[in-house]
């Protein structure tokens, strides 16, 4: 990608990867040997930070592993997916040739999940002798929405044979996550798996770390269809030092906190925008001239995420990243600009 140009399609933390973290890392040790299968001191360490026990607990290449591994070492049933929502859950469901039922949500509710709905499609799939996995993103991608965790414990609890795939990445940037985190509760749940990846909160993308927390029988049969060496060495080197890195982890959840409140006033402020409240670090906004913002944008050399992108938006919606101030200030000025050019006579 041109340097140049600020991306503010990618969902990563702003402040970057916790200050010298690669201090912690032996990297010649760790490029030149290969990973421990077991991934023992990344269980240790996720573990002892989220108070789980070690058998709950699977550690693989970000969440992606997981979604792509689900399939084998479950009966899926038919994978229901609210929409719009990543991509990954479809993707990975159609390349194991599983049934997929679109759940939607719409503007109107502010992309919320009606959970009532919800049930009686589980109802009806039950009284058929189904059986179902629903893939929940919490907060979700794109919409940035945030569901009620009691909700889904409510659904765990009213359908037991109905599996629930909570996806908590976007979770970690906020400051009540302790609060809202179901990731306790999956331990001791056989029909809810929790998945969180650290790739955005820790700004490592590039290392592809990811965990899964579940009953023990559930994580032995993820483990038992995961592919072997999946976490490499430096990966494995890191995830200790980064979930010790305390003071990094509450800095930004307090900055992504206060900068997503600034910037979402700021785009409310725009009587052409509808700008959607953001649970998560990343904002969803509809414009009937949204494709044409996303051009004028890149001109600019700002990069944004295209609701064409995602299933069950379209063409008046575009979503962006919350990076740092300056950044964000400069982009919404661009998007004042477009207007500003447009009303302006040639």
């Amino acid at each position: 990608m041109d340097d140049r140009i600020i991306d503010f399609s990618c969902n990563v933390n702003p402040l970057g990867p916790p200050p010298e973290i690669l201090a912690n890392v032996d990297l010649e040790k760790a490029v030149s040997s290969y990973p421990d299968h077991t991934n023992q001191s990344s269980i240790d360490s996720i573990s002892a930070h989220f108070s789980l026990p070690q058998e709950c607990v699977a550690v693989g290449g970000g969440s992606t592993e997981f979604f792509f591994t689900f399939p084998k070492a479950f009966d899926i049933g038919t994978g229901i997916l609210v929409t719009p929502s990543f991509w990954e859950y479809e993707v990975s469901l159609k390349h194991a040739h599983q049934r997929i039922i679109y759940f939607p949500t719409y503007s109107d509710d502010g992309f919320h999940i009606d959970f009532a709905k919800l049930g009686e499609l589980l109802s009806s799939g039950a009284r058929r002798g189904l059986h179902h996995t629903v893939y929940l993103c919490q907060p979700n991608n794109p919409t940035s929405t945030l569901s009620d965790p009691q909700e889904v414990l409510s659904i765990c609890e009213q359908f037991p044979t109905t599996r629930v795939i909570v996806d908590e990445t976007y979770l970690l940037f906020r400051q009540d996550y302790e609060q809202l985190s179901l990731i306790r509760e999956a331990s001791q749940r056989a029909n809810l798996i929790v998945v969180t990846s650290f790739s955005k909160f820790f700004t490592v993308p590039g290392l592809r770390m990811g965990m899964c927390c579940s009953t023990r029988d559930q994580i032995d049969a993820i483990r038992a269809h995961q592919i072997p060496y999946g976490v490499n060495s430096v990966a494995q080197a890191l995830i200790p030092p980064l979930l010790e890195s305390h003071e990094f982890i509450r800095e930004s959840r307090k900055f992504m906190a206060n900068e997503k409140t600034r910037v979402y006033g700021l785009a409310k402020e725009n009587t052409h925008l509808r700008a959607f409240a953001p649970e998560a670090n990343f904002m969803l906004i509809s414009s009937q001239d949204a494709i044409e913002i996303v051009g004028y944008l890149r001109q600019q050399g700002l990069m944004v995420r295209d609701g064409t992108e995602f299933l069950g938006l379209g063409i008046q919606y575009l979503r962006f990243s919350i990076r740092n101030p300056p950044e964000n200030n400069r982009l919404l000025h661009a998007i004042q600009e477009y207007y500003n050019r447009r009303r302006s006579p040639s």
